[in-house]
């Protein structure tokens, strides 16, 4: 309990104060009346002293030492029955309480000690049960936690339920999640932005929005083979987002339905505080990018370029865009941090499209399957591992980012025609299809292609082209290529035979070997 408190409860007595107003966050743990002026023999930290300074009437400086000696222990204030023994404060006396903080309220003669003491000790008291309660509350150390991040509030909140915790916005498009994951009727997908599972996820929404937007109620229990509560996040009284907190145990589903308020204030406060570090660090890096350019930093360079088909929808919002911008490139920097060497690291937007650009030591050298094996490995394990991700050469000048940013949204399109089923394509290895897919469209181009491989592609037998290119992706092995195609030994020898025959060409001659690897490629892109 404040002293703030105590004046309030004083307040219906007339009470007033006359010095140290900063005091009044001062904790009271006792009240005491003073009846002796002794008051470094029984004053300790948090006494609240009442006193009509009755046995120090007519001496100033003991009224000063009494005051001095307070302060010293730490007290919690001082409240004097002015008009009956004394009728005024000193000068001096105010002047340490307001220099030291403390606080001095008065009350007039004709109340009686017993009236206030009985409202203070009360309230002492409840509060006290109060603390006591919250000790006993499942979500007291959620209550008392302060968040660096939502991630880690909705981490506290499943360790305390043992499940699931999730944030989805008014469409259903999952925001924040546990690392506790289990699928249920409502989600299966642990995919940022995703939707959730249900048939009636729309209808099952604009139910629970209606509900919610009146003032009585604070939640909805939705039932089902996972109990689960629905807490409403609001703005300026409209609904923007719903915290889904399951549980499986009745003590739990009590203690939820008694903490929904300070639950949804603490989330709430905790992803307007992300929101606005990340307005802070877009800012700072928007600036640090400029300054990297104008410097022209001595380091090696590597751009990277960000894809996922989840984001698109945002990017026709203008309104929630940010919003949902941020989450993403809150993953893409905590996908930075696992990468080693990097000295500074600038994450940005142009044309609704996302890119890190990273700055590594001068002498750095890339080793690319440690880099990809290292981005694989973060996105298999969180929720953006459907993210399309294109890597540019190292570069030293810094000036060129446009050029490089250039390079690599060409990258990441040839990486999606040609290879869909991988997520990460680089520039040494996809580069060359630049040139491939230009030459691809000439006719002269085409009609070679057709000339050395049509003999293949338009034969009856099918299996002849494919048994090709898995023969030449195997590097000539034919036992692996049998294996591969899951035919026997002597069935890939004799359909290499039949090749050899069509096409009129050796197959273990190296020149030949690169012409047919040039038209399987052509006619890929083609």
């Amino acid at each position: 309990m404040k002293v703030s408190t105590a004046l309030d409860i004083g307040s219906r007595f007339k009470a007033e104060i006359i010095a140290g107003k900063k005091g009044l966050i001062r904790e009271i743990k006792t009240v005491e009346v003073m009846e002796v002026p002794e008051v470094e023999n029984w004053a300790r930290e948090g006494t609240l002293v009442i006193s009509s300074f009755y046995p120090v009437k007519d001496d100033s400086h003991q009224q000063y030492h009494i005051v001095k000696t307070l302060i010293h222990k730490n007290a919690a204030g001082l409240i004097v029955k002015l008009g009956r023994f004394v009728d005024w404060i000193p000068k001096e006396i105010i002047s340490l309480a307001e220099k030291s903080d403390f606080p001095i309220i008065i009350i007039p003669k004709d109340v009686a000690y017993i009236d206030l003491l009985t409202l203070i000790n009360r309230q002492l008291i409840e509060e006290a049960d109060k603390i006591v309660s919250d000790e006993h509350n499942l979500f007291y150390s959620f209550k008392k936690r302060v968040f660096e991040s939502t991630d880690e509030a909705v981490e506290c909140l499943s360790a305390i339920v043992s499940n699931s915790i999730y944030i989805e916005d008014v469409e259903g498009r999952l925001l924040y999640r546990s690392n506790k994951f289990s699928q249920d009727e409502w989600r299966n997908s642990l995919l940022l932005f995703s939707v959730p599972c249900n048939e009636n996820y729309r209808g099952a929404i604009t139910e629970w929005t209606k509900k919610l937007d009146s003032s009585i109620n604070h939640c909805i229990h939705v039932p089902g083979k996972r109990n689960r509560f629905v807490i409403p996040l609001k703005m300026k009284g409209k609904i923007i987002a719903f915290i889904h907190l399951i549980y499986h145990r009745k003590e739990q589903f009590h203690a939820i339905g008694m903490n929904v308020e300070m639950i949804k204030g603490k989330v709430y406060d905790t992803i307007i505080s992300d929101f606005m570090e990340f307005h802070r660090q877009r800012m700072a890096q928007s600036e640090q990018l400029e300054r990297l350019i104008v410097e022209e930093a001595d380091t090696q360079n590597l751009l990277i370029h960000f894809k996922r088909d989840l984001n698109q929808v945002f990017f026709s919002e203008n309104e929630s865009f940010l919003e949902h911008c941020f989450l993403f490139q809150k993953k893409i920097n905590d996908l930075i941090m696992e990468i080693a060497e990097v000295q500074r690291a600038v994450v940005f937007e142009k044309q609704f499209q996302s890119y890190a650009l990273l700055c590594f030591p001068r002498n750095y050298a890339m080793e690319k399957a440690e880099l990809k094996a290292t981005i694989s490995s973060f996105l298999n394990k969180s929720s953006i591992s459907d993210t399309y991700i294109a890597i540019s050469p190292l570069f030293h000048n810094i000036q060129e980012v446009d050029q490089q940013m250039n390079a690599v949204t060409k990258i990441m399109r040839i990486g999606e025609e040609i290879s869909p089923e991988e997520r990460i394509f680089t520039y040494d290895r996809l580069g060359i299809y630049e040139f491939l897919v230009k030459i691809s469209r000439e006719p002269l181009v085409q009609q070679y292609v057709n000339e050395i491989i049509n003999s293949l592609s338009l034969h009856s037998d099918q299996s002849l082209l494919e048994t090709l290119e898995v023969y030449l992706q195997e590097n000539g092995n034919a036992s692996r290529a049998a294996e591969k195609l899951f035919i026997h030994r002597r069935t890939m020898t004799n359909r290499l035979k039949r090749i050899r025959e069509l096409l009129g060409m050796d197959l273990d001659d190296s020149e030949n070997i690169f012409i047919l690897q040039f038209c399987l490629k052509i006619k890929g892109l083609n």
